[in-house]
């Protein structure tokens, strides 16, 4: 059924139909490879460059749908014709240069960039092994792209010990950018909802251990939640979950904490905020905008599978706590790379008694995004 919407709707007639040629081809599989190579496809689209966008899960459907609409003549949507036959993913795209985000390298994908121009951006070598025939296989793999672009300095320096020659990457982080561009109009856009009317005030009046958030919070960490509740007794402790749930599901999930909760699960709502209780934002894409009021915040994920952004806080101004599952997480590492001493990780599940970090000062490139554009043509 995904692969079949390819055949029925405007957003994926080929430019090669009306004989025009796109500028590039992007490859994302998820939200996430969307969310990191957006800037510099908001920048070609500015730029009136065609664009084709192929992606691989349905989960970014919505995103890349709204992104077309807005420039339904420079851009072309694909659904990764995995199950269709081979050559029609040769037929649709145009454009003499592939991109690709990070680690998903289909086939496919791989044999069209050899007669293209094959490119990568924040491209990783974290937990590879580099030895025996794996590293044989990845110098291989590597090889084949033109231009690679790595977020951090370990992986720059991972890819050079490999035999990518330098002249061929550039270290740079798009990500960094476009969560500076929303931390910075955090209160413009937080204005635009009743909900958070008297937020600023509110978050202001505390001093700065008193207010502390956990971000993208999982069922799993209460643990956590009930050892910072009893750790800082005076506090005002806002959660933002990861996944939205009935109100009653949250109720009965916090009860028993020490501190009172109140639950606010739209935007639309007229907000009463006290303090010295537990605040929980049961409502998506405020997230980052949040993040810029608090001197603190716990990242969630890193008891399960993997931590989730530590890059939205730390861009936001917070020094970050988070669980140990940081092996799969660039962005751990950049965060460690710009300011080792405002992140901790904690290898269980209690609030420290004692919190020494530092807050972390960003200074972002300009024109960030203009010199990956330029160094990817």
């Amino acid at each position: 059924m995904f692969e079949r919407q390819n055949s029925r709707q405007p957003s994926t007639r080929s430019f090669r139909r009306s004989h025009q040629e796109a500028f590039i081809m992007i490859h994302v599989s998820s939200e996430g490879e969307l969310e990191q190579v957006k800037p510099l496809l908001e920048l070609l689209l500015t730029q009136q460059k065609r664009v084709e966008l192929i992606f691989t899960s349905p989960s970014v459907e919505k995103k890349v749908e709204r992104l077309y609409f807005a420039n339904s003549e420079l851009l072309r949507l694909l659904r990764l014709p995995l199950l269709s036959p081979f050559p029609y993913l040769f037929s649709w795209t145009t454009a003499p240069r592939v991109l690709l985000v990070r680690y998903d390298f289909y086939p496919e994908l791989l044999l069209l960039g050899q007669k293209k121009k094959l490119m990568l951006l924040e491209a990783t070598l974290k937990n590879k092994h580099s030895s025996g025939l794996s590293l044989h296989f990845r110098k291989m793999l590597y090889q084949l792209f033109e231009r690679i672009v790595c977020s951090t300095q370990k992986d720059f320096e991972r890819f050079s010990q490999i035999g990518i020659e330098t002249s061929r990457m550039r270290l740079a982080s798009l990500r960094l950018e476009q969560i500076y561009l929303r931390t910075s109009e955090a209160q413009q856009t937080l204005r635009r909802f009743p909900l958070f009317d008297n937020w600023p005030q509110f978050a202001r009046a505390h001093e700065n251990h008193e207010l502390v958030i956990l971000g993208n919070y999982w069922e799993e960490e209460l643990p956590l939640l009930r050892s910072l509740c009893e750790r800082l007794p005076t506090a005002t402790v806002v959660i933002v979950p990861h996944l939205i749930k009935a109100d009653s599901h949250w109720k009965d999930h916090f009860q028993g904490l020490s501190l009172p909760c109140q639950i606010y699960s739209s935007l639309e709502e007229k907000s009463e905020f006290s303090k010295n209780q537990l605040i929980v934002f049961n409502v998506k894409g405020i997230l980052v905008e949040l993040y810029t009021f608090f001197p603190t915040a716990y990242v969630g994920g890193g008891f399960g599978r993997s931590v989730h952004s530590l890059l939205e806080p730390f861009v936001a101004g917070a020094s970050l706590v988070c669980g140990p599952k940081i092996h799969r997480s660039t962005e751990y590492d950049q965060v460690y790379e710009l300011s080792s001493t405002s992140v901790l990780v904690l290898n269980n599940m209690h609030w420290p008694l004692e919190l020494k970090l530092t807050r972390p000062e960003i200074k972002i490139r300009s024109k960030l995004v203009k010199e990956v554009a330029d160094f990817l043509e």
